[in-house]
Order: structure tokens, then sequence, then C-alpha cells
């Protein structure tokens, strides 16, 4: 079973591929040599999966698929279904996709259950019941269906209630429902519980002990987990998913909490995301609960940041700008620097001229007040400012030499195992600067790009080569 959260294409691709390795290894690795699924190898995806190998009944579940960012979403799920064992099903969760491009899919071995199947007629909401131990009359039936319209959800906690209370709840908004049939039956130690999950989608046992602030999590707190009707179990990841029910009236309660409840939330939420490595999810609930030296002590690297929307990205940062105090900003410059980095990539120049601001004030405290003086930071700082010389390969250059006499060797702050454009259309127009120097510029990039190199241990190889070749283009 896999749950997607809204990561990046490659990212639930590897994930999907892992899962399918537990089915099949070698078809595993082909459709992982694949990288992205796309709409150019779909053709790939259906030959790889064609062959198969599942010997027993097996069901592969691919939830939230509405969240998967492909170009072709319809056209990979028919690739997908061009495998040819009888052994495997494949079943894909979504929203309501009619108004999108390429649906309804049309191919033979797919089958589609529509909203209409998870609606209850009077008969079905009678054999339900029946099926849990409880035989309804009819007019019982009749104020089923009239409360819930024959939302499964709604009938499920129209069942809960009438297993406590022997009555049909005469309220139909699924909140109050949930309300009536789960919460009000819980003791308010077991509500500040559930009401501590409410920053989670999933949460594992260690993340549970610190939300709750408990050194072990009790064995009452996960038979509640294992027993409550909104919680699945992954047991892959060893963690509990929140349906979405479960989740948005958690976030409700959690919103009815005082200042200082909420704050003490975000706190033990921004500690429990930095044990499963999600920094930026950490940075963020820390700066929300305006810890804001722990919130600058994440050790976030940009690659923590590739998948963050740009809006949801400035958020925190800017906070922390506005409201805390400057002593303490001086302390992290390598959080600016990170941040400023990112911006930059994105086309933010207002913001990364902020953030280096900050950041180059902060290194300059620092070297201050240190007996021995650490100048990576400053060759760091170097190597960011090569990117406000575009244009310039000289000053490129001067601040690359700059940068290498403080690092002496690759910078360690950045990663650099991704790629970006800097919005830039072609290599021209990065590096040509001067009419009638094209082919002295392109000899510069070619003599001072093996430096840059081993800054960025690798990253942009190709650059003079690129160069000559669209230099020929004109």
């Amino acid at each position: 079973w896999y749950t997607a959260f809204g990561e990046s294409l490659g990212t639930i691709w590897k994930r999907i591929c892992s899962i399918i390795a537990k089915i099949d290894i070698k078809t595993s690795k082909l459709l992982g040599s694949i990288e992205l699924p796309i709409k150019e190898r779909l053709s790939e995806i259906a030959e790889y999966i064609q062959d198969i190998q599942c010997d027993s009944k097996t069901v592969l579940v691919i939830d939230n698929y509405q969240l998967i960012q492909s170009d072709a979403p319809f056209e990979l799920i028919s690739a997908l279904a061009h495998h040819s064992n009888d052994n495997l099903h494949i079943v894909i969760i979504t929203q309501s996709l009619e108004d999108k491009k390429g649906f309804p899919i049309s191919c033979p071995r797919i089958g589609k259950l529509t909203s209409s199947y998870f609606f209850f007629n009077k008969i079905e909401i009678g054999l339900y019941f029946e099926k849990h131990g409880f035989k309804l009359s009819i007019p019982e039936i009749d104020h089923v269906m009239e409360y819930t319209s024959g939302w499964i959800s709604a009938i499920c906690l129209q069942l809960i209630n009438y297993s406590k209370t022997g009555k049909i709840k005469k309220e139909s908004g699924i909140d109050q429902l949930f309300r009536t049939a789960i919460w009000n039956t819980m003791s308010e130690e077991d509500q500040a519980y559930f009401i501590s999950f409410a920053p989670f989608y999933h949460i594992n046992v260690r993340q549970i002990a610190i939300m709750i602030g408990e050194p072990k999590v009790s064995e009452h707190v996960l038979a509640m987990l294992e027993e409550f009707v909104f919680i699945s179990f992954d047991s892959e990841n060893r963690r509990y998913i929140f349906h979405n029910i479960l989740h948005s009236f958690l976030e409700e309660r959690f919103y009815e909490n005082s200042e200082e409840e909420k704050k003490l939330i975000f706190k033990r939420a921004g500690e429990a995301h930095i044990l499963t490595k999600e920094l930026f999810t950490a940075f963020r609930y820390l700066t929300l609960a305006e810890e804001y030296a722990c919130a600058m002590s994440v050790p976030i690297r940009n690659n923590d940041l590739i998948e963050i929307e740009t809006d949801k990205l400035s958020q925190p940062l800017m906070q922390i700008v506005s409201h805390c105090p400057e002593e303490t900003m001086m302390e992290y410059p390598e959080i600016f620097l990170i941040f400023a980095f990112e911006e930059y990539v994105r086309g933010k120049r207002d913001r990364f001229e902020e953030y280096c601001m900050i950041a180059e004030k902060a290194i300059k405290v620092k070297m201050s007040s240190e007996e021995k003086k650490d100048t990576r930071l400053m060759g760091e700082y170097a190597f960011l400012m090569i990117y406000t010389k575009f244009n310039d390969l000289e000053a490129m250059h001067a601040k690359n030499l700059e940068a290498h006499r403080e690092l002496n060797g690759a910078s360690t702050l950045f990663d650099f195992n991704h790629v970006w454009s800097l919005g830039a259309p072609s290599i021209m127009y990065q590096y040509w600067r001067d009419h009638g120097k094209l082919d002295e510029e392109m000899q510069m990039l070619e003599r001072y790009m093996p430096d840059y190199l081993t800054l960025t241990e690798g990253h942009g190889t190709g650059s003079p080569e690129l160069m000559r070749a669209e230099s020929a283009l004109h």
C-alpha cells in the first residue's frame, strides 16, 4: 500500500518501484531504471510490467493518486494495466477526476468504481448493520438513510453510535456525527492525546511519544490507535495513517486551544519531524512555536527544499526575520545562506539579497567573536556571490578564487545533486557579455570552469561545450 503525500514525481516512482520489488525484483529494477514515469517512457513501463511474476493473489494499492504530478496520469494507469498476471490487482484510489484531460480511461483491463459505489441504498444499510450484529427496524433504516444520504463514512459513524447507545443519531453533518459517536465518548486525556496528533497525516511510535510528552507510549494509547476506525496502520513503514475525516476534525479542535498549548504542540511536532528527517516541516513547526534558535539549528540542506512550494518555502524564514531578535539570528548564518540560494534559484532576487545581507553580517559577527577563525563560512558566502556576477566571467572567477581560498575544496553547505536553470533560456544568455568577443569569452569559460567544478563537485559540467554548440547555431 502506497499513499502519496505530494512528493516529487521521482520520489513517488521510487516508492512504487520499491513496493513492486516485494512482488518481482527484476520488474522493479527495470521500472526503476526509467526514473520518471513521463509520457515519453510509458511504452517502456507497459513493456516491463507485462511479464511481471506474481505467484499468489496480491493487491497493490496506490492511494491519493490525484497528488501525483504526472504529465499523463491516466495514460500511466493504462500502462500499469498492461501486466498479464491474473494474480496481481492494482488499485488506484483518487479523488474525482472527471474534469481532467484524458478521463475517462478506455482500457478493457481497467474497472472503475465511482463514488456511487460507496453510497448504500436502504437494503444495503440494513445488511451492513446486520453484518455487525444489529437488526434495524424499517423506520431505523429510513432514519439512517435520511441522516447519511447513504454515504458509507457517515453510516459507519452511525453504526459506532448505535453500538454504544442503541439509537440512530438525528444528525447529518459528518463533524457532528464524529463528535457524538466517537469524540464525546473519549476521556479528556485521550482527547488531548489525539489533538496533539493534529500536525500529522501519519505518525510513528517514536513521534507519538514526543507528542504526548512521555518516554514511552502506553499500551492504552497504542490500543486506541489500533482500534480507531479512521486510522490505518502502514506495516511497511511502521506508522499510523489518519483518514482525512479524522485529520480535519483534529485540526479544528487543535485551533480551539490556547496560544501556549498550540505552541507546545508545534514545538513537539518540530522535534518529531526531525526524527523522520522531514527537516523543512520540522523547521516550519519550530518557527510557528516561536522557538527560533531551535528552528535555525535544524540541519536543512537544499535537497530538503526542492519539493516545497515557493510560497510555503518563504513563510517560516520571513517570520524569523520579522520577529526573531537580531542577536539570535547572528548565531545562525548557515540557514540564511541555504535559503538565499534556494530563493535565487527560484528567481526571488529581493529575498535573496535580504538573506545575503543578514548572512554576511552574521558571518562577520561570528568571525569577530571567535578566537580560532573558521573561514569556511566566508568561502560559502563567496561561492554564493558567484551567481550574482553572471554576464561577467572575470568577476565570477574572482569570487570563485575567493571561495577556493577559504574553502580549500568543494562547498559542504550546498547540495548540488539536483538541476536548476536559473530561469535562463540558454548558456550564451548567461555568459556572453560583449559583442565581438564571443570566442574570447568561450575560451575564458573553458579556462575558468575547472575551478568552479571543483567547488560544485562537477555540477555544471558541459557548460563550455554547450555554449560552443549554441554559438554554432547562430
